[in-house]
């Protein structure tokens, strides 16, 4: 029987797309289950062309580089990791926000 929960990969994936319009790629690249527990490997190139490898576990998103310094959702990484990222959401943020406003007829 299928569970109604997404899997780990499964938010993994929706993340990646989630993030688009801030990076250059990203991609599950595998997942890992040892001892019970799920690990998804991430990679995203960032608009800065740095390349990131992240897990997501049940505990959230990190760099594989740090030790301890764990994030909700993958946007928070990126917004952290990333001034181009941060950049092009606040960018696309503040669009979405005067269109709303145009729509509106407000100036």
């Amino acid at each position: 029987m299928r569970s109604d929960t997404p899997s780990l990969r499964d938010e993994a994936e929706l993340s990646c797309k989630d993030v688009s319009v801030g990076i250059q790629r990203g991609a599950v690249i595998n997942t890992d289950v040892r001892r019970g527990a799920e690990t998804v490997h991430i990679s995203i190139v960032t608009l800065e062309q740095t390349a990131l490898r992240i897990l997501l576990t049940t505990s959230g998103y990190k760099l594989d580089s740090e030790e301890d310094m764990w994030h909700e959702t993958l946007h928070q990484l990126l917004m952290e990791s990333s001034p181009g990222y941060k950049r092009k959401f606040t960018d696309s943020l503040t669009e979405k926000l005067l269109d709303l406003q145009r729509e509106r007829g407000e100036d």
